[in-house]
């Protein structure tokens, strides 16, 4: 059989970002193309891109004439996910015969166990969305453990958050949220 597809890369660090993406997805298409695989979503309350570039994967080939698309439910996927650890390597693999079918293998340390899994894709519509470039007046860099914390210091007025610009001196990043019983406002200066 032919293969089109071949990704291998840390299964720890693909677990860190679906632990996210679960939570924002309940399904989506993953697009493969020669530059790495992408997930770009929408539906009427957010937006989420997902881009995983080549260089960022141990070993990635790609030899489709074109890109192509699988489409899955992200809790199975992050099911399969969740008990890697640091050494885990998984490889995603797709083959000519079966366009449709994502084959995944999770090994463990040391060459350890190994967990094989094909996934037929779901027929989801496929979203091909274009970002204009933007350019930003302001920029905060902060640890992500930061801004959850931040988050999660506001959610409990509400499961909304605002974000908020000022620009004025000095300038401000506000983020907020405002509830039945409560406000609540977190702001950082910018630099």
């Amino acid at each position: 059989m032919k293969q089109i597809v071949y990704a291998k890369n840390n299964a720890y660090q693909l677990r860190s970002i679906f632990d996210v993406v679960k939570d924002l997805l309940t399904d989506a298409n993953i697009k493969f193309h020669k530059n790495g695989m992408h997930i770009v979503s929408m539906d009427p309350e957010k937006v989420v891109v997902l881009k995983l570039f080549m260089d960022n994967f141990e070993e990635y080939r790609f030899e489709a004439e074109k890109p192509f698309y699988i489409g899955l439910y992200m809790q199975y996927f992050y099911k399969m996910l969740r008990n890697v650890g640091p050494n885990h390597v998984i490889e995603l693999e797709v083959y000519e015969e079966t366009p449709n079918t994502l084959k995944i293998t999770i090994t463990g340390p040391n060459n350890g166990s190994k967990t094989v899994v094909s996934i037929q894709s779901l027929d989801i519509p496929k979203e091909d969305l274009v970002f204009p470039s933007v350019t930003y007046q302001a920029v905060l860099e902060m640890p992500t453990s930061d801004l959850q914390k931040t988050i999660r210091d506001v959610s409990h007025a509400s499961k909304k958050i605002k974000l908020s610009y000022a620009d004025q001196d000095p300038c401000y990043l506000s983020i907020a949220s405002t509830g039945e019983t409560s406000v609540t406002s977190i702001s950082y200066c910018l630099s």
